[in-house]
């Protein structure tokens, strides 16, 4: 019986000693990578999908390690191409460092360029270095792209005269994507800066889809005039805001502004793709006091 168990454990430890070493050679002789194995080459996501709806259907085997599925990643991802198409390479490893790489066709079903945003409305004092400030930029690919914004060399805007200058902006994405964009910046004189009746906007820029009308006049929000801010109140009316040196809500009626003050002019073609402003201008007795654009920029 004693000899039996010795037995049995000598086989044991030359056995477990072969199948080590049988791992060993496989180890030395592993020269090759994963083998990488895809249900489709060619795939259609949306354009902010993640990387693992980019890898869905894609799965790796190692002759050594086995199932390694779990290090594939997505290494590179080509330019956009014709239909909104990208190539993307797609690398599994092992445990030796060995590397196999595969492409697969990705398609974006919603993908559209980077969009500008506008923060504020392009009117500046005369000598102003913020014009970038109130310019950004979004990508469905990158998110924020707003530090990637920049002014073309197309137009020359004097840094010393009032007046309304042509400015052109440009913003690229990482899939090699650029937008372009041509509007109208205003200098000012500081003293007509500071005097002028300001219009407030809820947005200084909207994309629309062709054939999509906007409502021009739900943007405007707000009016400071005489040293006084009004807002427009749900029933489309603009009153007075009150703060802590405002004695009534309403100040002084014959001199609060209306919406009727305002109108709107521009050339604007809904059916027509392309970038349209629209000038908000102030008038009163007359006078105009004041104006703002809202850039508007019709899709396809």
């Amino acid at each position: 019986m004693r000899r039996t168990r010795i037995a049995s454990i000598i086989l044991f430890v030359i056995a477990a000693a072969a199948f080590g070493l049988v791992r060993f050679q496989q180890h030395l002789t592993d020269t090759s990578g994963p083998t990488i194995t895809m249900e489709q080459d060619s795939i259609t996501v949306s354009a902010e999908a993640e990387e693992s709806d980019l890898l869905a259907g894609i799965t790796a085997e190692d002759r050594t390690d086995g199932d390694v599925t779990q290090n594939l990643m997505v290494e590179s991802m080509s330019n956009l191409m014709e239909g909104n198409t990208r190539n993307m390479t797609v690398v599994a490893f092992d445990s030796d460092g060995h590397v196999t790489k595969v492409q697969r066709k990705v398609t974006y079903s919603d993908y559209h360029a980077p969009r500008f945003t506008l923060d504020g409305p392009l009117q500046y004092t005369i000598g102003s270095q913020d014009i970038l400030n109130n310019i950004g930029a979004s990508d469905q690919l990158d998110g924020d792209l707003s530090a990637s914004v920049k002014i073309t060399d197309t137009y020359v805007m004097p840094e010393d005269e009032a007046g309304e200058y042509p400015m052109e902006f440009t913003v690229t994405n990482s899939a090699g994507d650029i937008s372009t964009m041509v509007a109208t910046v205003t200098l000012l004189e500081a003293s007509e800066y500071n005097s002028m009746t300001k219009i407030e906007l809820s947005d200084y820029m909207v994309y629309t889809p062709k054939g999509t009308a906007l409502n021009l006049m739900s943007y405007v929000q707000a009016v400071t005039t005489g040293g006084r801010t009004y807002e427009k109140n749900e029933a489309g009316e603009l009153v007075e805001k009150k703060t802590s040196v405002t004695t009534s809500q309403t100040g002084n009626i014959k001199d609060a502004p209306s919406m009727g003050n305002i109108e709107t002019s521009g050339k604007l073609d809904y059916n027509t793709p392309g970038t349209y402003e629209v000038t908000y201008t102030y008038t009163k007795d007359s006078q105009r006091l004041g104006s703002v654009r809202l850039i508007v920029i019709v899709t396809e």
